[in-house]
């Protein structure tokens, strides 16, 4: 009898033992997947870091690139107004070519009643509304701005219904936007005067980027965004588009 106990102790330790074994294992098996689940998890987060830092200078990346873009569109829109200046004076010493031969044949005829003679002293004194104009145009292209905007007003208070009118308009804004330093508050009373009274001019669109630009550098951007969006609108193939297509990707906007 004592034989059986004993062989039964001798079986329970052996089981024991065996049973010991096999935790050891299961543990040295959890330890090594532990191990290998924290090294996976090391690479990932390497992996997101190397990410991370590659979104970083991408984004800064991004920023520079659209600061150098602003910075030569602003170049550019510099040269085309500068090349738009010159060809306004261009077209009107075309004019002026043109209209000379008429004022010569009006001229030569020599009349001796006194009616005639008091008809061409009428007509000395009349102020040539497009030599109102081309003095302050020149004076805006020179850089006298503050000489140009009294030119501007004076032909808009003298001419208010002429062909030039609305371009007077608008220079008068330029010559605002281009003060130095500049003047946006004036220069978006003008630009608006001519968006509000000349619906149909040739400048419209230059006159709404430039309003919206004004606006922009007074600190209200959602108005200038507003009508940044009406110049990409309704203005889809002019320059002045893709200048609002900057300024509004500049400004984070979505781009229609």
């Amino acid at each position: 009898m004592r034989k059986f106990y004993l062989a039964l102790i001798v079986l329970a330790a052996g089981l024991f033992l065996l049973s010991g074994c096999a935790s050891r294992r299961q543990m040295n098996k959890m330890e090594a997947q532990l191990d290998y689940l924290e090294k996976s998890n090391a690479n990932i987060e390497q992996k997101v870091n190397e990410l991370d830092s590659l979104i970083k200078v991408q984004e800064e990346s991004q920023r520079q690139f659209l600061a150098q873009l602003r910075s030569s569109i602003a170049t550019f829109e510099q040269r085309l107004e500068q090349l738009d200046y010159k060809l306004v004076d261009l077209n009107d010493r075309i004019d002026r070519l043109a209209d000379r031969p008429a004022l010569i044949t009006q001229t030569t005829p020599q009349q001796d009643t006194s009616a005639a003679s008091d008809t061409t002293a009428e007509a000395s004194t009349t102020v040539d509304p497009r030599v109102v104009y081309n003095a302050a145009y020149k004076s805006l292209v020179a850089g006298n701005n503050e000489i140009a905007i009294l030119g501007f007003e004076e032909y808009l208070k003298s001419f208010p219904n002429t062909e030039l009118t609305d371009d007077a308009q608008y220079w008068l804004g330029e010559s605002y936007y281009n003060m130095d330093p500049p003047n946006y508050e004036k220069a978006r009373v003008e630009f608006q005067k001519l968006v509000d009274n000349y619906p149909q001019s040739d400048r419209m669109a230059s006159a709404k980027f430039k309003l919206a630009r004004s606006l922009e550098e007074m600190g209200e951007q959602a108005e200038a965004i507003t009508i940044y969006r009406e110049v990409v609108r309704d203005y889809p193939q002019t320059a002045e588009a893709n200048r609002s297509r900057v300024q509004l990707e500049g400004l984070g906007e979505a781009v229609e």
